[in-house]
């Protein structure tokens, strides 16, 4: 008897403005968010690699900030790692992430401290953007991936730390430069 893999999408968005509503779009039924984007790529991979999509866990947080790492510390993806604590998440699983963005993109040290926690219950990341599995093998057999992984890793935090300085060279303008709809002053 053969035991099938399990997959569990992380999907996160962290601003309201990510997510349609009702009240804001005339077009609400044809509306589209990126939950909805996020889910059916993982959909798309379970799909291509035979693996059955969990759909009872609601691995979803909605405006939750990975920058500073609240969704590791207090949104889904703490649950995710509890589940896994508790023996409720299966020993070999796959967590999906549409990019590795989704999960953390806070310093180096909250990353890799999460990526250990996972591999710590056998749990294999995948980023569905580029197609990429990591696992604890690439500790001792696959150590090239390490690189890809952290890659993946200081561009998350490089991004939000880029569009934190946009933010505030934006305030930091006068408040006549403000009314400019694209603020493209500071580089």
């Amino acid at each position: 008897m053969s035991i099938t893999k399990k997959a569990y999408s992380y999907r996160r968005v962290s601003s309201s403005k990510q997510l349609k509503s009702k009240g804001e779009n005339k077009y609400y039924i044809e509306a589209r968010d990126s939950l909805d984007t996020q889910y059916e790529n993982a959909e798309r991979w379970c799909d291509r690699e035979g693996v059955e999509l969990d759909k009872e866990l609601e691995l979803e947080d909605k405006a939750v900030s990975a920058a500073e790492g609240h969704n590791i510390a207090t949104g889904k993806l703490r649950d995710f790692l509890e589940y896994c604590k508790e023996g409720k998440i299966p020993r070999g699983s796959y967590l999906l992430f549409d990019t590795w963005s989704r999960g953390s993109r806070g310093t180096l040290d909250q990353q890799l401290d999460l990526v250990k926690e996972l591999f710590l219950y056998d749990i294999e990341i995948v980023t569905l953007n580029n197609g990429s599995r990591y696992n604890k093998d690439i500790y001792t057999k696959d150590q090239l991936k390490i690189y890809a992984l952290i890659s993946e890793m200081l561009a998350a935090n490089q991004l939000i730390e880029y569009l934190f300085q946009r933010l505030k060279c934006w305030y930091l303008t006068p408040s006549h430069v403000q009314k400019i709809k694209f603020p493209y002053l500071c580089f």
